[in-house]
């Protein structure tokens, strides 16, 4: 059921859910038109969510308001969620003060190079494994260096660092970041909320490259106040830690919104795949609908009128 649907007690299938967002999304084409780089087209962008919530089932059961800022956001940076590019993904995320699923957008690596280059400030940015039969060596300070010459034999052995180098405009050195194994592991424990499950496990080797470029790029120069970039991390850094994103424009001021299950029942989802605690803004939430809210409503009386 949609996260806006009356609680009628009625199981609604899978397909009617599906068919009541890409309703909704229709009636928000120019929304998100505004909102997207010339070189991406909103019909793609909204096949792309479709498509999310096909694979993922479980973004039908965040609340609609968190999902559609998502997109919207996902969109304003120019990258394609859910995809083999590997940009960003929507992911659901278990809000255990409000008590529901909410969709995150969380930035992949790929998305942070990309911006990286279209900031207009970078040159050129690479990341690597070290392993433990590779040559390396670096040190910080007043002389930066950093050297390393890979092992070319298949037993090169573990990953025992990884690290980011990136070489911006004006800048007369390479700025680079290395992250040892342990810091990895430290990264992991301190700052994840499913350290022991999810991708921390899966692929250890990149999310430690992420986190390494993550951290490089943070010491990249910036000179515009809207900064696609320093965006990207922010929400990856708060998305990681499992606390609540924050997004520009006039769409954030979100009203009051009940979660009901495909059941009908207005209590916790299912277990979320993969999500962490997403902790919401304490301050009061205003009492009359979001400009969401009302965009969404007006689509759906729409599509009644059309079916009527």
């Amino acid at each position: 059921m949609s996260a806006n649907a009356p609680n009628t007690g009625q199981i609604v299938p899978f397909k009617a859910r599906v068919n009541d967002l890409r309703s909704t999304l229709d009636g928000m084409k120019e929304q998100f038109a505004q909102a997207l780089p010339a070189h991406v087209k909103v019909d793609r962008l909204l096949r792309m969510a479709l498509t999310a919530v096909q694979k993922q089932p479980e973004l039908l059961d965040c609340s609609r308001n968190s999902f559609l800022l998502s997109l919207l956001e996902c969109a304003q940076l120019g990258l394609e969620p859910n995809t083999t590019l590997g940009h960003a993904w929507l992911i659901p995320f278990w809000n255990s003060k409000q008590k529901r699923l909410d969709a995150q957008l969380v930035p992949g690596y790929k998305g942070l190079i990309k911006l990286a280059y279209q900031s207009g400030m970078v040159a050129s940015i690479g990341a690597h494994f070290v392993r433990e039969k590779d040559e390396f060596d670096y040190k910080y300070g007043l002389r930066p260096r950093l050297t390393h010459k890979p092992c070319r034999t298949p037993d090169a052995g573990e990953m025992v660092a990884c690290y980011a180098v990136a070489e911006v405009r004006g800048v007369a050195r390479p700025i680079f970041k290395v992250l040892e194994r342990w810091e990895c592991e430290e990264i992991r424990k301190r700052f994840s909320k499913s350290p022991n499950k999810g991708p921390w496990v899966d692929n250890f080797e990149d999310m430690s490259m992420k986190s390494a470029i993550r951290r490089n790029l943070k010491l990249v120069p910036t000179d515009t106040e809207k900064n696609m970039l320093a965006r990207a991390i922010d929400h990856d850094e708060r998305a990681e830690a499992g606390i609540s994103q924050e997004f520009s424009g006039d769409l954030i001021n979100l009203g009051p919104e009940s979660v009901t299950t495909p059941e009908g029942d207005a209590a916790e989802p299912g277990k979320p795949a993969e999500g962490t605690a997403a902790e919401q803004p304490t301050a009061e939430q205003p009492a009359q609908g979001s400009k969401l809210d009302q965009l969404a409503a007006e689509a759906r009386a729409k599509q009644a009128a059309r079916q009527s």
